[in-house]
């Protein structure tokens, strides 16, 4: 649930969401609390309408609730990386 919370916000954070695609080499660390850490690689268009590769970070904290339910969930930080 935490992996879809942060792509989400990866997802919403892109230039052209709609053909974003990750590369299946996540990493997600719980830090406590509630919060996780999501690392992964994602390939999306660029606004000069290029694909770049690109490292995102997004932390997420679970605030309560259906965990399976985006809306429980808050965005802490967001960072793209490029490769």
């Amino acid at each position: 649930n935490a992996k879809e919370a942060a792509r989400a916000a990866i997802i919403h954070n892109l230039k052209s969401p709609s053909n974003a695609k990750f590369h299946q080499n996540e990493i997600i660390k719980n830090l406590g609390d509630g919060t996780f850490e999501y690392v992964e690689t994602v390939e999306a268009t660029n606004s000069f309408g290029g694909t770049i590769a690109q490292n995102a970070t997004a932390k997420v904290k679970w605030n309560g609730g259906d965990p399976s339910e985006l809306q429980n969930w808050s965005v802490l930080d967001i960072q793209f990386v490029e490769r």
